[in-house]
């Protein structure tokens, strides 16, 4: 079947100079979110990010977290959205329990990644969304002072300009994302979305919902939860 990712190339063809995404004053078309989510999916691949490898997103509601959803799902990796409001401990469990190899994260939750990355047996790499107009103590450039395993993420952008990548095959059964439970009665417990699940859940908001390419959805939910991602974002775009 056809990549969930490969959305957006039809979407290029279609409409390349429509806003698909807007936060506060930034906006982006559709012809710049394909080029940027295809410059993230080479930088991933060049750190080695491939089928099946688990990437951790440690992120609030921002533009790039829907990049890496679909540059992730270009590779045939899996993301893997962490919720912000969790322990240091409970992040370590889950990235460790996942086998997650990369985190993308924000410099308010860069230190705590930073302490429990020695104990991550399978976490290879740490990219930082730099924020210019950010307050936080932790900047790229301490990330990069801190440890070489830090990389930041328009970096990893600025090193393939014009990349073009193809989504991978995919069949109904592979996983698209791995999302944790809350844990309430123990520790978090892994549930596999895979891309069959996603195209269900999808139809069935486009339908119900009687969503078109005209509409503009308002993601008021966290992105790290189905209730911020899947029908506000996802069956929007």
């Amino acid at each position: 079947m056809h990549n969930f990712a490969s959305i957006l190339d039809y979407h290029l063809a279609q409409r390349p100079d429509a806003v698909v995404v807007a936060q506060d004053e930034r906006r982006l078309t559709v012809r710049q979110f394909h080029e940027r989510v295809n410059r993230l999916a080479a930088g991933l691949a060049e750190l080695g990010i491939g089928r099946g490898d688990v990437v951790g997103l440690l992120l609030y509601n921002r533009p790039e977290f829907l990049e890496l959803v679909y540059a992730t799902n270009r590779l045939g990796a899996v993301f893997l959205p962490l919720n912000y409001r969790l322990s240091e401990e409970e992040w370590q469990y889950i990235l460790g329990h996942a086998q997650a190899k990369a985190i993308v994260t924000e410099p308010e939750f860069a230190p705590a990644v930073e302490r429990s990355a020695g104990c991550l047996t399978d976490l290879e790499h740490r990219i930082l969304v730099e924020d210019d107009s950010s307050t936080e103590p932790w900047t790229s450039a301490d990330a990069r002072t801190a440890t070489d395993a830090w990389t930041g993420y328009e970096d990893l952008l600025a090193r393939h300009p014009g990349a073009r990548v193809e989504p991978v095959d995919v069949g109904l059964d592979d996983l698209q994302r791995l999302m944790y439970t809350s844990g309430t009665t123990s520790r978090p417990k892994g549930v596999c979305v895979t891309y069959g699940n996603l195209q269900a859940k999808n139809l069935a908001h486009i339908v119900h919902f009687g969503l078109t390419a005209a509409d503009t959805t308002l993601v008021c939910g966290p992105l790290y939860h189905v209730g911020g991602l899947d029908m506000p974002a996802l069956a929007t775009l």
